[in-house]
């Protein structure tokens, strides 16, 4: 059975640059895939290939057996793909309702409305009218998860999902993956706290460099094979 997603060989530029190297990721269907590095590892760099937003790739992106390498970024949120940002980006005079209908506009069909969005985060339905830069960051962080659940996705993407959270907000939002997991959903983490991610997938790949340097299931690997790949030796 193919994967939900694979990439292949997949190299990204920025110009002359060159910041990811010829990688090779799979998430299958329900999985949670974290992809964790240091700054400028090229974490980001890939899941934003992933969604469309980088100037050029060479390589293969498959989602769901279909070749979409070349495809839009429109082209790729109606396939089912969804990004929570890092910095969140929510409209900030538009208020928590309004954001979360943002993500409804892709019009792709599905069972995911704002009932499931108010069950899963039940702050947001006390402040639904309450503009969005009143939030606190977390809150902030919950409407951008919504507004990506709104898409009725098979696949989100998320890039660096506690960044300025508290410890408490963090661990808050961290117990809810499993409930989206529960609905179908595929989930890639970019993420700096790597024990709490490690914890939450079921595989990590470890980039260094712009490369892969260590990938697998994380019950199978030590602290310090983890260390050694994160930092290079």
């Amino acid at each position: 059975m193919s994967a939900l997603l694979e990439l292949r060989d997949l190299n990204v530029f920025y110009g002359a640059f060159h910041s990811v190297h010829g990688i090779n990721i799979t998430c299958q269907e329900g999985e949670i895939v974290s992809l964790i590095g240091a700054n400028g590892a090229g974490k980001s760099s890939t899941l934003r290939a992933i969604i469309g937003q980088v100037p050029r790739i060479t390589g293969e992106m498959r989602f769901d057996g279909e070749d979409m390498s070349k495809c839009s970024t429109p082209d790729r949120i109606a396939s089912g793909i969804a990004l929570v940002p890092e910095g969140r980006r929510l409209f900030p005079n538009l208020t928590v309702e309004e954001n979360l209908m943002i993500g409804a506009y892709t019009g792709r069909p599905g069972p995911i409305g704002l009932k499931d969005v108010y069950a899963i985060f039940p702050v947001l339905l006390e402040r639904r009218k309450q503009f969005a830069r009143q939030l606190s960051g977390g809150q902030q962080q919950m409407v951008a998860i919504g507004r990506a659940l709104m898409m009725n996705p098979r696949l989100v993407l998320f890039d660096e999902i506690s960044l300025g959270l508290s410890p408490k907000i963090i661990g808050d939002i961290y117990e809810v993956l499993p409930r989206i997991r529960d609905r179908g959903l595929s989930m890639i983490l970019v993420e700096q706290d790597i024990s709490r991610s490690l914890a939450m997938a079921d595989h990590f790949v470890c980039m260094l460099e712009g490369r892969i340097s260590l990938a697998g299931r994380p019950a199978d690997v030590t602290r310090a094979q983890i260390a050694a790949s994160y930092f290079g030796d």
